[in-house]
């Protein structure tokens, strides 16, 4: 695996890892409903969008071939 891809292997899997913990840590608070959110809605949203980024990173990183120089 080239440098620059295991760089990107490894963001995905941090993004996805702090996301997922993000989550975890806002569970652990109300959660709320649409009409009215709880302390815990904003940091769960962020955290689920955090490991989303991450998934879309890490798929990229093993899906597409490297360009070479």
């Amino acid at each position: 695996m080239q440098p620059g891809r295991r760089r990107d292997v490894l963001a995905g899997i941090i993004c996805i890892v702090a996301g997922l913990g993000a989550v975890a840590e806002a569970s652990r608070y109300t959660i709320g409903s649409l009409s009215r959110l709880g302390p815990g809605f904003y940091p769960a949203v962020l955290g689920a969008l955090l490991a989303l980024m991450g998934i879309m990173i890490l798929a990229a990183a093993l899906a597409f071939a490297p360009v070479p120089d």
